[in-house]
């Protein structure tokens, strides 16, 4: 949860300095061109995919322990 509520901050911040979210990672993986995406939106990214496998996965384990 800290992971996302500090990408959207991040995010947030960016619009309201700048009127914008600055972007500036891009990859390049052969010819294909991955969506620029920056630092906050990888926060973002990682903490959802942490939350989901914790939901799907652990969560359960502990109510059906409880």
């Amino acid at each position: 949860m800290a992971l996302i509520l500090a990408g959207g901050l991040g995010n947030a911040i960016d619009r309201m300095r700048v009127g914008a979210v600055v972007d500036f990672i891009e990859c390049h993986f052969g010819s294909y061109i991955f969506p620029v995406f920056n630092f906050a939106d990888m926060c973002i990214s990682c903490g959802a995919a942490a939350l989901a496998v914790y939901v799907l996965f652990i969560d359960h384990k502990h109510n059906q322990q409880g």
